[in-house]
């Protein structure tokens, strides 16, 4: 009959087009399923090597993709692809344990996107960045170099992120005791990541990243001074910072490289410092101490209690005096159009020889200005002046 095909020869189509389907169902995934940048398979990071198994058994080379660091740079790479969003300004991506046919390996670190890759970092079983960006996605090839694998092409690969300090943060920042002659406490930046949500810093530019550490410290005085020093050999470019406020709200008051010296500070209230190294995160040598300084004694006529007696003469007959380092008592009735937040003092007193005397202050120091240094008399006692 037209049409007819006899029984064994329907079996023998059958069987072939059987055949034929497994081939085709074989040869469709035989590839890695993270074969192409667009199928990137995603890493999580630890601060210690945990490993995920995976292979490059039958992976086929990228197209339109930058060239690798190992020779021969114009050979294949046969690739599988990962990604990871960077959690830290430094992370490592390492490949080990390879299978025996894995022998010619290459590691390689890419920013942008699938259609528009930058390489930044490339081994031939380990690569390092260190200037990430926080939040963003970043990708990593792994190739065997030239001939295709067909077995034995495991490898375990890992991506860690360095353990940052105790003070990392704003929240862990360590508590500093000031004293009047300097104890340095040796701390470090090694490992230290950059803050953005805190206010930019003043050395060099203002936009490069700060990798920080915190401290605090409760005022004392009017004034402190902070200094950080004996720097390890990579903590090159330093910058020391105090604030006022809170970790989630916090105003720069005082900036340098080194020292910094703040006033008009709020006896009792907290403060927080940060030392920073200004650029890339640093892996060793990065220590360096640091000294919270009270202010020298203020002068011993600071206050009105303790007000040093002047003798009334018919000839003027001048006692030296030093405001250095003297506090604000901001009594009310202050004048010159001075306030109490700027008022720094010291007192005097007289007993009445007659009904009119004269007193003069002369002889200013060159930070003391005629414009801003005022004197006034008061009649009464020292808690009740008029």
């Amino acid at each position: 009959m037209k049409g007819y095909l006899p029984k064994a020869t329907l079996l023998c189509k059958l069987t072939c087009l059987f055949v034929l389907s497994i081939l085709c169902s074989i040869k469709s995934f035989a590839q890695p399923a993270n074969n192409e940048c667009a199928t990137a398979q995603i890493l999580t990071s630890n601060t210690t090597c945990i490993t995920g198994l995976y292979n490059v058994i039958n992976a086929t080379p990228s197209s339109s993709i930058p060239a690798g660091c190992i020779l021969p740079v114009a050979s294949a790479r046969n690739d599988v692809w990962f990604s990871f969003t960077a959690t830290s300004n430094s992370h490592t991506v390492t490949i080990l344990n390879l299978g025996t046919n894995f022998t010619n390996s290459e590691i390689q670190l890419f920013s942008g996107t699938c259609a528009g890759l930058t390489s930044i970092s490339c081994g031939a079983n380990i690569v390092n960045a260190t200037t990430l960006t926080i939040g963003t996605v970043y990708y990593v090839r792994v190739s065997q170099i030239g001939a295709t694998i067909t077995s034995n092409g495991n490898f375990n690969i890992c991506l860690t992120h360095p353990t940052p300090p105790a003070n990392n943060e704003c929240a862990g920042a360590i508590t500093l005791t000031s004293s009047v002659s300097c104890s340095n406490a040796t701390y470090d930046v090694l490992n230290a990541t950059a803050n953005a949500a805190n206010p930019i810093g003043c050395v060099a530019s203002t936009a490069t990243p700060r990798n920080d550490v915190w401290f605090k410290f409760t005022a004392t005085a009017n004034s402190h001074s902070i200094s950080i020093s004996n720097f390890g050999s990579n903590l090159t470019n330093p910058e020391v910072q105090v604030f006022s406020g809170a970790c989630g709200s916090l105003v720069s008051i005082a900036c340098n490289a080194s020292t910094v010296n703040p006033s008009g500070l709020t006896i009792g209230s907290v403060y927080f410092i940060r030392v920073s190294q200004i650029g890339m995160s640093i892996f060793s040598n990065a220590s360096f101490d640091v000294c919270l300084n009270n202010p020298p004694p203020p002068p011993a006529n600071d206050d009105c209690t303790s007000a040093i007696l002047l003798n009334s003469n018919t000839a003027c007959s001048s006692t030296a005096g030093n405001m250095r380092f003297a506090t604000n008592s901001a009594p009310a009735g202050l004048c010159g159009g001075a306030t109490a937040s700027t008022t720094y003092d010291l007192w005097y007193r007289f007993q009445a020889t007659a009904t009119t005397q004269t007193i003069s202050v002369t002889n200013l120091g060159d930070s003391l200005l005629p414009a801003t240094t005022f004197m006034q008399l008061f009649s009464g006692a020292c808690g009740g002046l008029t």
